[in-house]
């Protein structure tokens, strides 16, 4: 065979191997995708055959639901409802209530942390008039732990009450305990201190907000004052100023009293200082010195025995 056949019967063998080789290839593909197929087609009808026994579950779980008891402490909850979602609401909420029987006191009132500052503002906004002393069931509850605890010698902290009314049977969140407790320090009822210092208007808001310090800030029972006791302070000073006070709750009415009775003695220094050119003024000197500070210091002791006293004591001081 010549050399020229010989190259040619290569290139023939070498061709026909290559198109073997396309054609192998070819096959392996053609398999792979129809394996790729089968199995798309297969997830596929796993996937209905899912979602066909999920339905079914869904709707056995939920008709077995419908038909069963509930039970909360050992006894049945009342439920007429066959939705199963109503009854599993209604059968947390009765645990809710039997776990925390002392939540009922908030009355369903919802509060967050930013009331805190309206709360506090009460008492000079005179919101609570003369029925300062009516107190929110909560309200009463955290008063009388306070006083409990003042009674025994035990000093309370913000954050000791925090966690006695967190937990049960009480369970209040975060925000009602300070809004309730911000209503009390309004009405005169606590008086919150912190390193000894009392606390007032913006610091207060900011102790009660700050929970970093907590654990400072102190909680004391302000001291009673009987009804008839704020009444008679009340009425004297109407008829001291001429005028109602703004104020209704006692430790507030305490400070417009005192604040007015400073307003009267700067109103009569301005008046002495008059004196040399006219010497009638010379009469305000002993009621400068005695009669107003006397006043001052009686005040508070005398309102709240002697209704008597008060009748006619503006004519001992003002001339």
């Amino acid at each position: 065979m010549s050399m020229t056949g010989g190259i040619i019967a290569d290139l023939l063998l070498q061709a026909a191997s290559d198109e073997a080789w396309n054609q192998a290839i070819f096959e392996e593909n053609r398999l792979q995708m129809n394996s790729v197929e089968s199995i798309k087609r297969i997830l596929t009808d796993k996937g209905f055959q899912n979602r066909d026994r999920y339905n079914q579950l869904r709707d056995l779980v939920g008709s077995l639901l419908a038909k069963a008891k509930l039970l909360v402490a050992g006894a049945d909850v009342e439920v007429s409802s066959e939705d199963p979602e109503a009854r599993i609401i209604r059968g947390f909420h009765e645990l809710i209530g039997r776990a925390y029987p002392n939540l009922r006191m908030l009355r369903g009132i919802t509060v967050t942390e930013t009331d805190v500052g309206n709360y506090l503002s009460h008492s000079t906004d005179g919101l609570f008039g003369g029925d300062a002393t009516n107190l929110a069931e909560s309200e009463q509850e955290l008063l009388s732990f306070i006083q409990s605890n003042s009674r025994g010698g035990v000093r309370t902290t913000l954050k000791g009450l925090i966690e006695k009314f967190e937990r049960k049977p009480y369970g209040w969140y975060y925000a009602a305990i300070l809004c309730n407790l911000a209503n009390l320090c309004a009405r005169g009822k606590l008086e919150v201190r912190a390193d000894g210092n009392l606390l007032e208007d913006d610091e207060l808001e900011r102790a009660l907000l700050n929970t970093h310090g907590y654990t400072n800030v102190v909680l004391e029972p302000t001291l009673e004052f009987t009804a008839s006791q704020v009444r008679r302070l009340k009425e004297f000073f109407e008829d001291f100023f001429d005028a109602p006070p703004t104020s209704g709750e006692a430790k507030a009415l305490g400070k417009e009293t005192n604040a007015k009775v400073q307003e009267l003695m700067t109103e009569l220094d301005r008046l002495f200082v008059q004196a040399d050119r006219y010497s009638f003024l010379n009469g305000l000197e002993p009621v400068i010195e005695k009669q107003v500070v006397r006043t001052v210091c009686v005040v508070m002791l005398k309102v709240q025995t002697n209704t008597t006293w008060m009748q006619g004591r503006r004519h001992d001081v003002v001339l």
